[in-house]
């Protein structure tokens, strides 16, 4: 964009989310987004619940991983559902520029805490199951209560070279062609090229997102290694690993907790920004 024809830089912005659909197909996707919305606060409020009403389960390190991450995703979905919703019903409302910075900055510092969770949980069942002897001491409650800590510093911290290099930009177009407040928007918007925020962004994207799914890819991978590698027992038979009718729900939810986020960081890196599923489905279907 020519610089010469930014005259007003722009103090709100309007997010068009989905502007081809009709005021019914707008119904009916607000009404499966808020179904699918109120089912994840139901079961996530019901795991933070449960563990909150337990004593026993507070000091077991899983269920203390499981249960903030829990909270997590509450908080994650919650920076962006209402206002896609509301926009939804009501297209056009704009937002301030500061408002958007916010969302913007607090979405990404969720993912990127949902990213060390999943890491960390992976770390804890591989402790358990590979190192049962020394599980009560290497994960104790309080090493479970610090690691906790220190992914919620790392996901409030990993963004801030970006959101601050970002929000010292003058925009020149008040419509994004998104319905949350991404970066790849908010840079094609801005009066003059930005590279040094947008390889910021796609270098801190990339380190989170594919560094978190490789130690927690490692970790699973040598969790079954070592399954494997359990001697048989009377009659041939294998011992039963801990919990396995738990393993197909832990690999759907990492498989949709990685996946569509890894899709939308390449779609990013190929200068392609429009709205899709693959932008909304990581939040909402991660449970």
């Amino acid at each position: 964009m020519n610089p010469v024809n930014c005259i007003i830089p722009v103090t709100k912005l309007i997010l068009l989310g989905f502007p081809s659909l009709d005021r019914l197909s707008r119904n009916l996707i607000c009404a499966l987004f808020s179904s699918t919305y109120i089912g994840m606060l139901a079961g996530n409020l019901c795991i933070v619940w449960a563990v909150l009403r337990d004593p026993r389960l507070q000091r077991l390190p899983m269920y203390i991983l499981l249960g903030n991450f829990s909270w997590l995703e509450i908080c994650y979905v919650t920076t962006t559902m209402p206002w896609m919703l509301s926009d939804l019903m009501n297209p056009g409302v704009p937002i301030s520029s500061h408002a958007c910075f916010v969302q913007f900055y607090i979405f990404f510092c969720m993912g990127t805490t949902e990213c060390c969770f999943l890491a960390a949980m992976a770390l804890d069942r591989y402790l358990a199951i590979c190192h049962p002897l020394r599980y009560p001491v290497l994960m104790s409650p309080h090493r479970c209560w610090v690691l906790a800590a220190s992914c919620l510093v790392t996901g409030f911290l990993w963004f801030v070279v970006p959101v601050i290099l970002i929000s010292q930009l003058s925009f020149c177009i008040l419509t994004l062609d998104h319905f949350v407040c991404d970066p790849g928007p908010l840079l094609a918007s801005s009066c003059s090229p930005a590279p040094k925020a947008e390889l910021a962004t796609y270098i801190l994207s990339s380190l989170i997102i594919f560094g978190a799914a490789f130690f927690t890819l490692t970790s699973y991978g040598l969790i079954v290694r070592a399954v494997l590698r359990l001697p048989a027992g009377p009659g041939g038979t294998r011992p039963s690993p801990p919990a396995p009718h738990t393993w197909p729900s832990w690999a759907s939810s990492g498989a949709l907790a990685w996946s569509p986020t890894s899709a939308r960081q390449l779609q990013g890196a190929a200068g392609r920004c429009r709205p899709s599923f693959m932008h909304w489905q990581p939040p909402c279907l991660t449970h």
